[in-house]
């Protein structure tokens, strides 16, 4: 009898139809923002995360660069210099040889001829990445013009896409998660990134991705500099390179750090961007992003979110309770609701954000708190509106339908 009391304290009627609505809000707004006059806005609150904090305490001296990784740029190579300088480094006999993309409209048939003939050589340790979608036109694009279709066709198995969110567009979103495989009707395809490491012999693939095809939160190490870097025309006229590349990941792409003027459409904004709050210029090239997938696959350092289920029901206690504690004040002094209220958004949203921080980087656990936040937020500014209004508003027509049946 006496637990079956302690169940009923612990349930609270209006505390529970209050977070219902609360949630009820939440979504109704989300609606509205999903209008297109609120784009902007809409951008900037799907863009917000909370693990972002961590691009200020970084201590960058404390993170290893990956030595098994070599960039270089071939931005200032033509294509045949490009295959040339392919050719010069495997003497040096590499584990994977991996090019970032090929332009079809910018090869000659003599090159192509080149080009299958340098594959043939290469055997298994060469791999070339394709895009595989159109953001803008929210399509697959069409691989089915003679020179693409014919070329996928032979060298099927050494491609792998280079596409990281197919769901947002890098000129308004931040590039923190991509997606190492996925379902297609014609079977399973694999990520650039997935393939490389593949070759590369990692052992942590296997484990992660036997049926898996969600997308993976990227584990980023750094920019180019955690990684060996050359530019690709220096590398190519050097006559005697010094070889730190037998048994190394080469990957070759679009990457030219060093140049004072850089297209934007080439560069990503990532969580390491120093001027998170109002940037105005991205940071980090595809490639470099690929090396970091990369160096997160051969180490095993995968990042693991918590079930969207668990997300809402946490969200959904934690308000829950809130509405009993500001119950509990309200029927105690009125007077005292907006001083608790403050207090325990303040105190709340602090213990998120901390606790948010210590599982990401101690246990690569993201938490997925925003919407705990949001909802703490929301309540603080619903509860009046709730009981003065919202509460007797129900009541009164409850009364009125009772009265008529």
């Amino acid at each position: 009898m006496a637990r079956k009391n302690k169940y009923k304290k612990l349930f609270n009627v209006d505390a529970f139809f209050g977070t219902i609505f609360v949630f009820l809000t939440i979504f109704i707004f989300s609606l509205i923002f999903s209008a297109d006059i609120f784009t902007p806005l809409k951008r900037v609150f799907e863009d917000f995360a909370i693990t972002d904090v961590n691009t200020y305490f970084r201590d960058e001296d404390n993170i290893k660069p990956d030595t098994n990784i070599i960039l270089i740029d071939n931005s200032k190579l033509e294509f045949d210099e490009t295959l040339d300088l392919i050719a010069k480094l495997n003497v040096f006999n590499p584990k994977v040889i991996a090019l970032e993309e090929l332009h079809f409209d910018e090869i000659s048939p003599e090159s192509m001829t080149k080009l299958d003939s340098l594959i043939s050589e290469l055997k298994n340790k060469f791999v070339i990445g394709y895009r595989l979608f159109d953001l803008e036109k929210q399509d697959y694009l069409n691989i089915y013009d003679s020179i693409r279709y014919n070329f996928y066709n032979r060298h099927r198995d050494i491609l792998g896409y280079i596409d990281l969110d197919f769901q947002k567009d890098k000129r308004f979103y931040t590039q923190r998660e991509f997606f190492p495989i996925i379902k297609a009707d014609s079977g399973i395809i694999h990520s650039l990134a997935y393939k490389i490491s593949f070759l590369f012999g990692s052992k942590h693939l296997d484990k992660r991705y036997t049926d898996k095809t969600d997308k993976e939160v990227i584990n980023f190490i750094g920019n180019f500099n955690k990684f060996f870097f050359y530019r690709g025309k220096e590398l190519l006229y050097d006559e005697e390179p010094v070889n730190r590349f037998t048994n190394k990941i080469i990957l070759i792409g679009n990457c030219p750090v060093f140049d004072s003027e850089k297209e934007l459409d080439d560069l990503y904004f990532t969580p390491l961007n120093k001027n998170y709050a109002g940037r105005t210029f991205p940071d980090m090239f595809k490639v470099i992003i690929i090396a970091n997938i990369i160096n997160m696959f051969n180490q095993g350092s995968f990042y693991n979110i918590m079930p969207g289920l668990f997300i809402i029901l946490i969200a959904f206690l934690i308000t829950y309770f809130n509405f009993i504690l500001f119950l509990k004040v309200t029927e105690y002094k009125k007077e005292l609701y907006e001083l608790v209220s403050i207090f325990a958004f303040l105190i709340q949203s602090t213990l998120i954000i901390l606790l948010t921080y210590y599982f990401y980087f101690s246990f690569n656990f993201d938490l997925k708190l925003t919407l705990s936040l949001i909802a703490i937020a929301a309540t603080v500014f619903i509860f009046e509106a709730y009981v003065d209004s919202i509460k007797p508003f129900f009541l009164y027509i409850y009364n009125q339908a009772k009265k008529i049946f």
